[in-house]
């Protein structure tokens, strides 16, 4: 049986032992080290509902509908296996999943372990388990574990774009910066349309590796998907002034393709 659907995956409260002032600031006043800060606090909290379901695709597999999913834009790679890989997931697994879930939503970190270790025990190739064995290292400052489960999450699945972006957070984080850029591109290669990697690539290429050009593309592409967003807003506006001072031309503006409607609808939930 499927998961009944989309179900939420986890959620968790983060403690980022780096000193962070307060969370919402002014775009105008924002340094770059609160920017960072501020935005890697909320794009790891969204992972919460972002994580989608837990399944594995071989390796032909994926190749074979590559080509097909590549041709949509917006496509997630990694949603786009639910339907034909959660058929034979049993409901009382669903059900002992949900609950870990729960769980790490009430800070029972021990009690969700246990379960998603009984998870794990019975489908091994389940890569949102591995994802949540992250949350919980994250939340008990556990940084190295959080990393070492997201790593078994991608070679479980290496379609899974919110591992990716977790990681990516956590290489940032320890001052990999090359790293973690590439791990923000293959969230993106996996999902074209992922907001919070093209925000969390654009800030780090833009504070850390010094592309202002290429930062100023996924800031743009974060505001086609979020196009309210006043704080990124801001950000942008900040970031073309120091292109400008830098001496650099922007390239003229392109409209970017409409978002689809189905997209927004996939954040915020999951299918485990």
């Amino acid at each position: 049986m499927q998961f009944n659907g989309y179900i939420k995956s986890c959620y968790f409260t983060l403690k980022l032992g780096i000193g962070m002032s307060v969370f919402m600031l002014l775009a105008s006043c924002v340094t770059p080290v609160e920017r960072d800060d501020e935005t890697a606090s909320k794009t790891l909290k969204n992972i919460s509902g972002d994580i989608v379901d837990m399944v594995n695709t071989t390796t032909t597999e994926v190749q074979q509908k590559r080509q097909t999913l590549n041709a949509s834009a917006h496509k997630n790679l990694y949603l786009a296996q639910q339907q034909s890989r959660l058929a034979q997931i049993p409901q009382a697994l669903s059900t002992k999943y949900q609950q870990a879930v729960v769980l790490i939503q009430n800070k029972a970190y021990k009690r969700a372990n246990l379960l998603l270790d009984e998870v794990i025990k019975q489908a091994p190739n389940l890569s949102g388990s591995y994802v949540n064995k992250a949350v919980i290292a994250y939340n008990e400052n556990h940084l190295s574990d959080a990393e070492k489960w997201l790593d078994k999450a991608i070679k479980t699945n290496a379609l899974n774009p919110y591992a990716y972006n977790f990681k990516g957070q956590l290489q940032r984080l320890n001052g990999h910066f090359a790293k973690a850029e590439q791990s923000y591109q293959q969230a993106l290669a996996n999902w074209n349309d992922y907001p919070d990697a093209h925000l969390n690539l654009a800030i780090l290429l833009e504070l850390y590796r010094g592309q202002l050009l290429q930062a100023r593309q996924h800031y743009q592409a974060y505001l086609t998907l979020n196009p309210h967003d006043k704080k990124v807003t801001a950000y942008l506006a900040g970031l073309e002034i120091k292109i400008k001072r830098a001496g650099l031309t922007l390239p003229e503006e392109k409209h970017q393709p409409a978002v689809q409607l189905e997209q927004k609808s996939e954040k915020n939930h999951a299918v485990n």
